[in-house]
Order: C-alpha cells, then sequence, then structure tokens
C-alpha cells in the first residue's frame, strides 16, 4: 500500500481506540512515525521490502512498551501492527507467525489503495459507535 493509506488507516485505527482530548495531540506523530515503521525499518537494514514485516515481531510492541512504562507509545505500536495487517491485505502479503498470509489488493491501484482506509472508517464508527464520527463532525 502507499504510505498515506497506511498514516490515514492509522490514524483512524487510534483514533477509534484512544480517548482524544487536546492532551491526546502527542499521539498523532506517534501514529503516523508507527504507520511507517515497518517499512523505515526495512529501509534502514538493507532489506528486501516487506521481507522484516512479520506480525508476530509486531505484536510483541505493546506489551514490551506497557511493561517498560510507556503505555502512551502503544499509538506506534498499534500503527505498525496496522501497518503489517494491510499490507496483509495486497497480492504479496506478509509473514504471519512464520506463514504467508495475503489477499487481492494491488498496492500501485489507487482503488485499492483506498480499500483499508474504508474499512478503517467502518472499524472506527463501530468501535465508537458512531460517537467518533459526530464528534469530528460537529465539534464542541
Amino acid at each position: 500500500m502507499k504510505w498515506w493509506s497506511h498514516e490515514v488507516s492509522a490514524l483512524l485505527l487510534v483514533y477509534a481506540l484512544a480517548p482524544w482530548t487536546p492532551a491526546s495531540a502527542i499521539l498523532v506523530p506517534l501514529t503516523f512515525l508507527g504507520a511507517v515503521f515497518p517499512d523505515i525499518i526495512e529501509i534502514l537494514l538493507f532489506a528486501k521490502h516487506r521481507s522484516l514485516h512479520e506480525l508476530a515481531i509486531y505484536l510483541a510492541l505493546p506489551p514490551i512498551l506497557v511493561a517498560a512504562g510507556h503505555p502512551y507509545l502503544l499509538a506506534f505500536a498499534y500503527a505498525s501492527i496496522d501497518h503489517v495487517l494491510v499490507d496483509a491485505m495486497t497480492k504479496h502479503g506478509v509473514k504471519v507467525f512464520g506463514r504467508r498470509v495475503r489477499w487481492v489488493l494491488k498496492t500501485n491501484r489507487l482503488p485499492d489503495n483506498f480499500v483499508p482506509v474504508l474499512l478503517h472508517v467502518a472499524l472506527a464508527y463501530l468501535v465508537s459507535g458512531g460517537s467518533a464520527f459526530t464528534l469530528l463532525a460537529f465539534p464542541h
């Protein structure tokens, strides 16, 4: 998927899961960084694209961050996990506990990049019971 699809999807996920207040503004940059972190790691390690996209690695982040006393970094961890899950929806797929998981989306097709975004909109709506979008549409 394109970087913007990962960014928007992750932001919608964290928006749905976290209580948003003025103090939670720190979640936005953490989410944006986490949304591209799996690709950044591969670039820094000169690894082939998606060669390190193993879901098990990223699922270990939340408990490690909480145990280390950094629960505010959960936005980063959730965004990284979301990146791998969104990439699992592509034809190339990712590894999930050592097995390749893939779906039908093509990363270079614009409509296919909107599929995860729309799924995240639906997820945010369902998780919030519609209240998240009421707040977005009608700020107090």
